[in-house]
């Protein structure tokens, strides 16, 4: 896996919050980038112990947690 596929996934995922999107998906983001899915994944669990999928879902429950912390607002 290139390590610039996997540093456009942080990006997309820490600067511009693609994980807000309820329709986007690991697969979808492993498209935008070019990168092979299940390579990503190896990628993905070989350097952070989690799947793409797993990471992805993270950051929604960090983020919905975040707002009902702060506005007590549920996504």
């Amino acid at each position: 896996m290139e390590k610039e596929k996997y540093e456009l996934f942080a990006m997309l995922l820490e600067e511009e919050k693609v994980y807000m999107d309820p329709g986007m998906s690991f697969r979808k983001i492993c498209r935008w980038i070019g990168a092979d899915v299940r390579q990503m994944d190896s990628y993905l669990e070989s350097e952070l112990g989690y799947s793409g999928n797993e990471i992805l879902e993270s950051y929604r429950r960090i983020s919905a947690r975040r707002f009902m912390d702060r506005y007590g607002i549920g996504l």
